[in-house]
């Protein structure tokens, strides 16, 4: 009897321990479904990722190219606003010697008419003078020609 008692005791601690590794068992192939199903979506998520990271690796290399252009771009304005900056003073510095000089003209203008004028007046004082020179050569003859009567007279009386 107790020779079976055992065996049956250790039938019953067999029955117990595959009883509790087919639990196992099935709550390891559990387990192992649910790590597979987890692995899955984690494998998913980062293939979404990895794609999400190159959109982003594009967008990052064509915004790099834009400011490259736009440093580019920034360049040839600077460029351009330094020639329209040294044209602007050059032609600043041009209108300044032509204002200079329309006021020399308008100087000379007003000189020249002024001389004119005087010329004009001293050709009419010349005119005038000629003439009352004349006037006087005429008198000095009408002159000399009544001495030379008065002279006749007096010679004859």
């Amino acid at each position: 009897m107790s020779l079976t008692f055992a065996l049956q005791s250790l039938l019953a601690r067999h029955e117990a321990y595959v009883l509790e590794a087919e639990e196992e068992r099935r709550q390891m192939a559990s387990s192992i479904g649910k790590l597979e199903c987890d692995k899955k979506e984690l494998e998913a998520a980062n293939a979404r990722t990895i794609a999400e990271n190159r959109d982003l690796l594009d967008q990052l290399e064509d915004m790099n190219n834009m400011v490259m252009t736009s440093d580019a771009q920034i360049v040839n304005l600077n460029a351009a606003l330094e020639s329209s900056r040294k044209e602007i003073e050059r032609v600043t510095v041009a209108a300044a010697k032509a204002t200079r000089l329309e006021a020399q003209l308008a100087a000379m203008d007003t000189e020249q008419a002024t001389l004119n004028e005087k010329l004009t007046a001293t050709e009419e004082d010349h005119r005038t003078t000629l003439e009352r020179w004349r006037e006087a050569e005429r008198n000095i003859s009408a002159l000399h020609e009544q001495i030379d009567r008065i002279e006749a007279e007096a010679k004859d009386q």
